[in-house]
């Protein structure tokens, strides 16, 4: 089991009291029971009782302070689990690590398997200190949210450099422009002056190739 630290024990009447040990305190309301009942708790070593113990899901532990807290028949020591009025558990703390959401702080209820957060509980971060009702006894500690990492925000996209326009062909507006063809000499074919054989005098064409005659024969 877990190492114990320091104790204390204190036998309460029917009409209410408190204990205090360290950083925990208990107050017991009058008419809790009928009967007088000794309270007892006891600071464990965190270290040793969280090597069998694993912590509530998804929360971080404040500080290594561990209570464990039962209540005892005086007449035969039988442990006592059930009482007519819930019992007020305070705890306390010396500060707050930065990985924990303050606002999340609460006291849990370890049953042996399975961690509890308490009811009716007041964060006071000012005074660092939670206060819970319980009906039921076993070890005890705070523990919280871890605070989320921030946001990451994604490096600024630059946009690619839009390509300029090409200019526009000189000469290209109103009618369309101009444009000047040139045709190799090689490719002109001179018109020859000579008059077909078949132009005969009073013939203005030819009558084997079309051609106009190059003077009409008188």
């Amino acid at each position: 089991g877990a190492t114990i630290m320091t104790h204390s024990t204190m036998r309460i009447p029917s009409s209410g009291g408190s204990l205090s040990l360290g950083k925990a305190r208990l107050t017991i309301p009058s008419g809790f029971l009928l009967k007088d009942v000794d309270f007892q708790v006891k600071e464990l070593n965190a270290d040793t009782f969280f090597k069998t113990v694993v912590y509530p899901t998804n929360k971080l532990k404040l500080e290594n302070r561990i209570f464990d807290i039962k209540a005892f028949d005086t007449l035969n020591t039988i442990l006592l689990s059930i009482f007519s009025k819930p019992i007020t558990v305070t705890l306390g703390y010396d500060s707050i690590l930065e990985n924990i959401d303050p606002e999340t702080l609460t006291i849990y209820r370890y049953d042996g398997s399975t961690w509890t957060p308490l009811t009716q509980c007041v964060n006071n971060t000012n005074a660092k200190e939670i206060t819970c009702s319980t009906s039921s006894f076993s070890v005890f500690g705070i523990f919280g949210d871890p605070i989320p990492p921030p946001p990451v925000t994604p490096p600024p996209v630059t946009p690619p450099a839009t390509p300029s326009p090409a200019p526009a062909p000189s000469g290209g507006g109103g009618g369309g422009g101009s444009y000047q063809v040139f045709i190799p000499s090689t490719l002109i074919i001179p018109l020859t002056t000579t008059p077909p054989s078949d132009c005969l005098p009073g013939n203005l064409f030819s009558r084997s190739t079309g051609q106009r005659c190059a003077a009409s024969t008188t």
